[in-house]
């Protein structure tokens, strides 16, 4: 029986930034820190679509993902690693076969959020930041 091939987005991070804390997720967000569950959002275009996930530390690979607090108002962001996002030929097969035309697009970022889901967003902006790149990898 052959092994089936697995898919997976591959984001390549590398960025370091700070986000703006929201005065009224500081709380939450100084909880969640604590205990791991404060998330950086990924996004990339793709066509018309725009596509995210959220990243946690725990699931950078070959890298660390860092949150430091420098102030009651400013959190610092220290991304370097790979993130993988699993693909599911059953619900996604028509993205698969979009990315398999495709080397790599660019990986963006607007903000971590906490468990409420909180947004507190980079510079201060919900502007996008560029952190990486993203492609289709096979495993």
């Amino acid at each position: 029986m052959a092994k089936k091939i697995k898919y997976f987005l591959e984001y390549k991070l590398a960025a370091k930034f700070n986000v703006h804390i929201d005065p009224e997720g500081h709380t939450k967000l100084i909880d969640d820190l604590k205990r791991n569950e404060v998330c950086l959002s990924l996004n990339y275009t793709l066509g018309d679509g725009s596509y995210s996930v959220g990243a946690y530390p725990d699931s950078i690979e070959g890298g660390l993902l860092t949150f430091k607090i420098l102030s009651n108002t400013i959190l610092e962001v220290s991304i370097n690693g790979s993130f993988f996002q699993s693909l599911d030929p059953k619900w996604e097969q028509s993205l698969i076969d979009d990315w398999k035309s495709m080397t790599e697009l660019k990986a963006y970022s607007n903000q971590v959020y906490d468990s409420e889901p909180t947004s507190h967003y980079i510079n201060g902006s919900d502007a996008e930041y560029e952190i990486g790149t993203v492609c289709l990898v096979e495993k």
